[in-house]
This record gives structure tokens, C-alpha cells and sequence, in this order.
């Protein structure tokens, strides 16, 4: 939380320094991890939209965004996994 308030008002404040939304995307996809380990997979595929939509503006930057693109992977990766989880969870729930 804290520390993505914190990326995130930097950014705004220097919008021409991509350091900030990359540090601002890392946190934000390390509070989806937290919660996705506590089970709130809905509330972590949020966090990773985000990441992923931080990421999206970052890589459509051309040359330089090359090296957006392995963030924005990781993001659409875990995005996915929420969603299998969620399945698998439902699976789960209708044959018990």
C-alpha cells in the first residue's frame, strides 16, 4: 500500500521518469501476489490489471519499450493464474 501511494505520487509528479511507474507496477503486482496467496484471487487480478495496464503504456513507449515487456508477461502470467485458480476452485465447488 504505502509504497505504491508513494510510486504512484512521484510518477505524477515526474511523469517523464519511468523509474516511478516500474517501481509503482513492482508493488502493486507484489500486493497481487500477497493476495493471491490469501486466497482473494478476484482482488488479485485486479492489482494485476493494473500492472498490466502500467506496463501496456510503458512498452508502447518503441525501442526502449522492449524492456517493459518482460513485466507486462509476468503481469498477464499471474493475471492468468488467478483465473485458473478461480476455476479450479469452481470445479472443486461443483463436485462436492
Amino acid at each position: 500500500g504505502e509504497a505504491a501511494r508513494l510510486f504512484e505520487e512521484l510518477g505524477q509528479a515526474f511523469p517523464d521518469k519511468p523509474l516511478y511507474p516500474v517501481n509503482l507496477a513492482k508493488a502493486i503486482d507484489l500486493i497481487g501476489s500477497a493476495l493471491a496467496d490469501a486466497g482473494r484471487s478476484e482482488d488479485a487480478a485486479r492489482a494485476y490489471r493494473r500492472v498490466i495496464g502500467i506496463y501496456e503504456k510503458l512498452a508502447g513507449g518503441g525501442a526502449t519499450g522492449a524492456t517493459y515487456r518482460e513485466g507486462l508477461a509476468g503481469a498477464l502470467s499471474n493475471l492468468a493464474a488467478t483465473r485458473a485458480d478461480g476455476a479450479e476452485e469452481a470445479a472443486r465447488r461443483a463436485l462436492a
